[in-house]
C-alpha cells in the first residue's frame, strides 16, 4: 500500500476510535449523574 494512503487510513482509524471513546465516556457520565440525581 502507498505510504501516504496508509497514513491517512491510520489517522482516520484513530479519529474514529477517539470519537467512539468520547461518546462512551459521555454516556457513562450521564448515567452516573442520573444515578446520583445531579440532573
Amino acid at each position: 500500500m502507498d505510504k501516504k494512503l496508509f497514513r491517512v487510513f491510520l489517522l482516520f482509524n484513530i479519529s474514529c476510535l477517539f470519537s467512539a471513546l468520547e461518546q462512551y465516556f459521555f454516556f457513562q457520565t450521564i448515567l452516573l449523574s442520573q444515578q446520583m440525581n445531579i440532573f
